[in-house]
């Protein structure tokens, strides 16, 4: 990244990309590198809030695949071809170990504003606990909470983009 962030950059992070962005900003702050003049992060609880789901990434093969089937948001081309399922299932349980074991603890308090975004319909996160994002920034904070699930990204892309060009306008 070190070669663009000789100009204003943001991140925007959704679910697990949440967490990395969140966790990169604050290094670059505590690293005394630039950061971003604001931090965009969708799908994920606070950083303080323990998740409330069983992890996934431990499981068996077929209870993983179930367990994904119920956030929805993959094809059934996928869950149904075990082909398929063997291609993905190493990188998607990295994923999900590394999303459902990470510490955010210790952290510091960003100086950039945050912006949350979740699902009405979302229960992991569920809508308040977008709440939390306010006390990991001494900037200012603005949530938005659009309709859907945890995939609430498929059916409000054009609010978010137009949310994040208003926040981003100096």
């Amino acid at each position: 990244l070190k070669p663009v962030m000789d100009r204003p950059f943001a991140f925007f992070g959704y679910s697990m990309g949440a967490l990395i962005a969140h966790h990169l900003a604050c290094h670059l702050q505590q690293t005394g590198m630039v950061g971003p003049m604001h931090l965009f992060v969708a799908a994920r609880r606070g950083p303080k809030i323990s998740g409330h789901r069983a992890p996934l990434h431990h499981l068996s093969s077929d209870a993983f695949w179930q367990g994904i089937a119920n956030y929805g948001g993959t094809p059934d081309e996928i869950l149904e071809n075990e082909e398929y399922r063997a291609l993905f299932e190493p990188s998607l349980r990295a994923d999900f170990k590394l999303s459902e074991t990470a510490n955010s603890t210790g952290l510091p308090k960003l100086a950039c504003p945050i912006t949350a975004f979740g699902g009405a319909d979302d229960p992991n996160p569920l809508p308040m606990e977008l709440d939390n994002w306010a006390e990991a920034t001494t900037g200012d904070f603005a949530k938005h909470v659009l309709p859907g699930g945890h995939f609430f990204l498929r059916d409000s892309g054009d609010d978010i983009a137009r949310i994040v060009q208003d926040a981003l306008r100096v």
